[in-house]
């Protein structure tokens, strides 16, 4: 844990100098999913920062659960081909999201994952499907 904890006040200085030496820069953040906590997330709002942060299934739990509960009640979603790779899009948007003491913070979050398939053909010249997820 000492190493995260590290990465993420790194990401706290960098952020605020970058906001204080170019406070009208418009940034986009791609993050990987040690960043997805409410403190980070948090800072992109204040900074008026858009973000996209993939998720594992470990992370944001209580994101999970709700993202889970709420598609079973109302599904959205969305197939599409990219080349040979045959895609499904699933989200649900403003997941209600809370954190710091007791809870007492809150962000709306937007939840989208992508599930695909493709054959790939192995050594054996077997055709074999391969499937890939992203969040």
């Amino acid at each position: 844990m000492q190493k995260q904890d590290c990465e993420r006040r790194a990401f706290a200085r960098l952020s605020e100098r970058l906001k204080t030496c170019f406070p009208r820069l418009r940034i986009l953040l791609l993050l990987y999913g040690l960043y997805a906590n409410g403190p980070v997330m948090q800072r992109c709002r204040d900074y008026h920062w858009p973000f996209m942060i993939v998720l594992k299934d470990q992370d944001l739990s209580t994101v999970w659960q709700e993202f889970r509960a709420l598609h079973a009640l109302k599904p959205q979603a969305m197939q599409r081909c990219w080349g040979r790779r045959r895609q499904r899009f699933l989200w649900v948007n403003a997941i209600d999201y809370a954190f710091g003491s007791n809870g007492r913070q809150r962000l709306k979050l937007h939840v989208v994952v992508c599930e695909e398939s493709w054959e790939w053909i192995d050594q054996q010249a077997t055709t074999v499907t391969k499937t890939g997820r992203h969040a």
